[in-house]
């Protein structure tokens, strides 16, 4: 029906959406995997000099963020309009891939900037442990908030990707009252794959130190298929919830 979310029936589809044809998958983002995992080893390679490897890994992602968004419009456009673009022909980035990557770096900052910003406070040793305390407190509840929009507007991906207009108002309205459907199902197809993306980067950390060249080839490889398939079943999700919402079935293969 028009107007709802099925939880289940979205996450059946968004797993679907990448593993039922996994070599199709391959076919679609290959090349941008491919991009993105010589990029960061050329990174990792070229800056094992910097001070703080953290800073360095944070730099990596910067450069990256393009490189997701044009895949997630390959993901969002492949479920919506039944455009299948394969191989080189994937690595198009444009006004449609410019947009996703300001939406992401926009929402990104709004829920980790806080959580930054009071790490680096209670870095420096100042304060009173109630002042600390309160900083921390205060930065996980603007985080929280900002998470909470960050999930009304996430329909504003899919809606960028096939040049809707008003993206945020749409995302805004048709979301609202299922900000706790999406959560779950963020929750059991998104935010999986990005925690295991998470303890590779930590990986990565200690790997860097070491210097060991074909670790860190080895190891970037999989923290970039772990962020390939989070990016691409957070993208088929948004995509198929907005598609249900607006009562277009999704697009069987």
């Amino acid at each position: 029906m028009p107007g709802t979310l099925p939880v289940w029936t979205v996450i059946k589809g968004t797993y679907a959406a990448v593993f039922r044809d996994f070599s199709g998958f391959v076919v679609r983002v290959w090349a941008w995997m491919v991009l993105t995992w010589l990029t960061t080893f050329a990174i990792g390679y070229l800056t094992l000099q910097l001070p703080r490897i953290v800073a360095q890994l944070n730099l990596t992602l910067l450069i990256l963020l393009p490189m997701y968004a044009g895949m997630a419009v390959t993901c969002h456009r492949y479920l919506q309009l039944s455009e299948d673009r394969k191989g080189l022909r994937a690595l198009r980035f444009g006004w449609r891939e410019i947009k996703v990557c300001a939406i992401g770096t926009m929402l990104a900052i709004g829920v980790w900037g806080p959580l930054v910003l009071g790490a680096g406070i209670i870095d420096t040793g100042r304060g009173t442990k109630y002042a600390v305390l309160a900083v921390v407190l205060y930065a996980l509840a603007l985080s929280l908030a900002f998470l909470y929009v960050t999930l009304r507007l996430s329909l504003a991906f899919p809606l960028a990707a096939t040049d809707e207009r008003n993206v945020f108002d749409q995302s805004w309205s048709m979301l609202k009252g299922k900000i706790l459907r999406l959560f779950a199902i963020m929750l059991l197809t998104y935010y999986p794959i990005a925690i295991l993306a998470g303890k590779l980067a930590q990986v990565l950390i200690l790997t860097l130190k070491d210097e060991a060249y074909v670790s860190i080839f080895l190891i970037h490889g999989l923290l970039i298929l772990a962020l390939t398939l989070s990016v691409c079943l957070a993208a088929s999700a948004a995509s198929l919830a907005l598609m249900h919402l607006r009562g277009t079935a999704p697009v069987r293969r």
